[in-house]
């Protein structure tokens, strides 16, 4: 047995047939001729010394030698011959490319020299084609090969095909090999960044959680990726906090502590400042082996690392830094930095989804917490003012009690003061009722009852209120003849409520209310022909404080609560609500509730508070003052031979509008009252002064008063708006409309009429003083400056001086004096002149 392959495959414990020396057996070829040829490798070839190789000198070489190397030289796969007991190698030029910086001294060496770190993952496969005579084939094999100045990560799929003499004794192995490293890594790195690409906000919560997700993602992948770490750093960029890593170990290096100052990390430092990748190198030589792990492919620990700060849109400071290690079997090359770059692109995107997800969590819990806030603040500002509520109810009733008792004026006051304290109570009792059933604190008491009867009872209060308003109103109950289990005093407040709702926008045409079962449930509908919900905010008109913006009721009061605490009362009997509705057509509302309810589900063991809120007054009440005519509500001043003026007051509540008129006509004010902008816009005869509140239907004050000062005629007229919204910006949008004045309710009586009678009067003053400025402007021979001054702002004089100035090449001194000498020739006014000029275009 040759020695050279004794040796080679000892390990292998294999009997090895005897091999015929190369120098016993001839070949009929003309050795030289072999390498014949173009190319590199045949130059290389050909100057081969031959006879120093255990082949010898090409012209012995046995047939079987010549045929397969005169099959390889030409194919441009990669193939390469081990021949004999030594394995010595013959290759092409496709191979020759693959070798590396092996090429050119591995031409006629020994493949266990040439191959030597990686001879012991070739063996096997030398032993089954050479001693076996079997063929291998290895599909993306690891080998770690010094090819290029270091020991390099590299993949191939080779095959070893066994080469036979005539006798069928195997005398060499063939070898196609294609370098698949590439394909290998790239793909691997691409599913990297893949799975980067996948971490979102619906699969990790939050800036950490993503962090932690990523690293592992890199660590499916330490090939590529032998050690990283992610440190979040805090707002500032001071403080660097690790959040998770692997294959470092803590207290040196990347990973000095939990927390730690960015400056102590110099590295980490300049990423941070920069916000920019940085590559860093020589980690060996300043820290040793100790703080990182080797990787999966061998013994090395990395040399150089990439660190990739995190940037987000928003942030002075990268939101975090990722460190990565550089695999060590492989270069730095413009593909390794296109791949950290694709890494850093997809924690980008991660983080800031992260970054957002965790701002909105955040945003969420704020939102939620000033919910709480304001959910309590409504209980109990609720229980605060019923408290005063009732002391101020109670009296009025009491006086209210003996109709003799007041006189007929003093008797609508308190009339109207029981009104408006009604409104109060309701508003209050919605509010306390609302809060509860945001905090899931509302729970229905469950009684047999006879729907249609006491639906019937609450609906048929407002026929009269209908029917004064003009519409048509039709009840339908006959449907539901079996009791059914409600609460009575939820069920009146949303019978109450979507009835008050449709009276209040609707105008013209009907309302029915209709009671019907359906299957399992029996429904309410209440039906108008108002003025309807666009279908955009159909969704939205349960929400809470949601009114529907352009949308004109008889009254532009409201809080927005009441579809929101009927949505909410029929959920707490187990039913629904939901709304159809056409603009300009009307709208139904239905509620659906289970005609026999669970009680053991729904009815808690101990009774619950009960507000008594069924009472329909304050909703008649309020109901009825919608409906009143809204024409002109004229009122003459208490002393009609001292009337201070006509004072024009736009006011769509009727008790506010009723107590408005009687403090002003006693002030002395001839007050045409009316509840509308276009009811305002109306009237014919010029008003000295107006007085208008802002929340009104259809148009508001604000649109009033843009229109009253476009308007040439009364565009001097003083207006004073009113309105209940407190603040600097409420004012200011009313003044820069061009309001006079702006007073917030409540207000003081006589703080009201002090402030109209001060812009009554300054108003008297300014055309007094415009009237005088024109009168001495004509008349008055020693006030010629005057006269220019005055007159240069009347629009005709000024464009009869232009037409003078322009056609006889004047001065503006000169066109004056001639308008002027032109007047006191023809004993004619001044503006009378100008009109000459105008429309002639010459001054006689």
């Amino acid at each position: 047995m040759p020695k050279i392959v004794a040796a080679a495959l000892a390990d292998e414990g294999a009997t090895l047939p005897p091999v015929t020396p190369v120098d016993q057996r001839t070949s009929p070829f003309d050795g030289p001729g072999l390498f014949d040829g173009p190319g590199d490798i045949q130059a290389l070839l050909r100057s081969t010394d031959w006879a120093a190789t255990p082949l010898g000198p090409p012209a012995q070489w046995p047939e079987e030698l010549v045929q397969v190397v005169a099959l390889i030289m030409p194919s441009r796969m990669p193939m390469m011959l081990w021949w004999g007991p030594d394995f010595i190698q013959i290759y092409n030029d496709a191979y020759a490319r693959l070798a590396g910086n092996k090429h050119p001294s591995a031409i006629g060496q020994p493949a266990s020299q040439c191959w030597a770190e990686v001879w012991e993952a070739l063996a096997p496969s030398a032993r089954s084609a050479m001693v076996d005579g079997e063929s291998a084939f290895l599909e993306r094999q690891l080998l770690l090969i010094d090819r290029h100045g270091y020991l390099e990560e590299t993949y191939w799929t080779s095959s070893y095909s066994p080469v036979r003499d005539d006798s069928g004794e195997v005398v060499g192995v063939l070898v196609a090999s294609t370098d698949v490293t590439d394909t290998v890594v790239g793909g691997r790195r691409l599913e990297t960044v893949r799975q980067l690409g996948t971490l979102s906000s619906s699969t990790t919560v939050g800036l950490e959680q993503t962090c932690k997700a990523a690293i592992r993602v890199l660590a499916a992948n330490r090939q590529a990726v032998p050690f990283a770490t992610m440190h979040v750093i805090e707002p500032g960029g001071r403080t660097a906090r690790l959040v998770a890593s692997y294959g470092v170990a803590p207290g040196r290096g990347f990973n000095p502590a939990e927390v730690f100052d960015v400056a102590d990390v110099p590295d980490i430092a300049n990423a941070v400042s920069s916000r920019t990748r940085l590559l860093v190198t020589g980690l060996r030589a300043r820290h040793g082996k100790g703080p990182l792990d080797p990787g999966p492919l061998g013994d090395a620990v990395s040399d150089a690392a990439m660190l990739l700060p995190v940037n987000v849109s928003g942030v002075d400071t990268p939101v975090a830094v990722a460190t990565l290690g550089v695999n060590p079997y492989r270069a730095v090359d413009d593909v390794y930095l296109a791949f950290f770059q694709l890494v850093a692109r997809q924690l980008r995107v991660a983080v800031a989804d992260a970054v957002a997800y965790e701002s909105e969590l955040h945003r969420a819990a704020v939102l939620a917490e000033l919910d709480e806030d304001k959910t309590s603040f409504y209980q109990n500002v609720s229980h605060e003012l019923r408290t005063p509520v009732a002391l101020v109810l109670g009296p009025l009733q009491e006086l209210l009690a003996d109709p003799t008792a007041l006189p007929d004026k003093q008797r609508e006051i308190l009339l109207s003061a029981q009104r408006a304290a009604l409104r109060l109570r309701k508003l209050v009792d919605n509010m306390f009722q609302f809060s509860r059933v945001q905090t899931d604190e509302l729970r229905a008491q469950f009684e047999p009852t006879d729907l249609a009867e006491f639906t019937a009872e609450l609906a048929a209060m407002f026929r009269s209120i209908a029917e004064q308003a003009g519409l048509r109103f039709v009840i339908d109950v006959s449907g539901v003849t079996e009791p059914v289990d409600v609460d009575r005093e939820m069920w009146s407040q949303i019978v109450l409520n979507l009835l008050s709702n449709a009276m209040k926008f609707t105008y013209s045409g009907g309302i029915e209310v209709r009671l019907h079962p359906s299957g399992e449930d029996v429904v309410l509908e209440v039906s108008d022909s108002g003025v309807g919900v666009p279908v955009a905010q159909q969704e939205r008109i349960f929400d809470r404080f949601s009114q529907v913006p352009g949308r004109s009721g008889r009254s532009a009061e409201g809080a927005g609560i009441g579809l929101a605490l009927v949505r909410g009362l029929a959920a707490a009997m187990g039913g629904s609500v939901a709304v159809t509705s056409t603009p300009g057509d009307g709208s139904t509302f239905r509620v659906a509730l289970p005609r026999r309810s669970n009680w053991e589900r729904l009815m808690p063991p101990q009774a619950l508070e009960r507000l008594g809120t069924s009472s329909p007054d304050a909703y008649l009440s309020e109901a009825a003052s919608w409906v009143q005519d809204d024409g002109v509500h004229t009122t003459l001043a208490a002393a009609a031979n001292n009337t201070l003026g006509r004072l024009l007051l736009v006011e769509d509540n009727a008790d506010m509008r009723g107590y408005l008129m009687r403090l002003l006509s006693d002030d002395g004010w001839h007050v045409d009252a009316v509840g509308s902008v276009d009811a305002a816009l109306a009237i014919g005869a010029a008003p000295d002064i107006i007085v208008s509140d802002v929340m009104l239907p259809g148009l508001s004050g604000i649109d009033l008063v843009r229109m009253i000062r476009a308007d040439e005629q009364r565009r001097r007229t003083p207006v004073i708006l009113l309105t209940a919204r407190f603040g600097a910006d409420a004012a200011t949008e009313g003044l820069d409309a061009g309001a006079d004045d702006y007073i917030v309710k409540p207000f003081d009586a006589n703080e009201l009429l002090a402030r109209v009678r001060v812009h009554h009067e300054l108003s008297q003053l300014r055309e007094f003083v415009l009237g005088q400025a024109e009168d001495r402007a004509t008349h008055a021979e020693d006030e010629v400056g005057n006269l220019r001054h005055a007159l240069g702002s009347n629009r005709q004089i000024g464009v009869a001086m232009g037409v003078l100035m322009a056609r006889e090449s004047l001065t503006e001194a000169q066109a004056f004096d001639r308008l002027r000498a032109a007047s006191q020739h023809r004993n004619r006014k001044l503006r009378d002149v100008a009109d000459e000029v105008v429309l002639t275009g010459r001054l006689e």
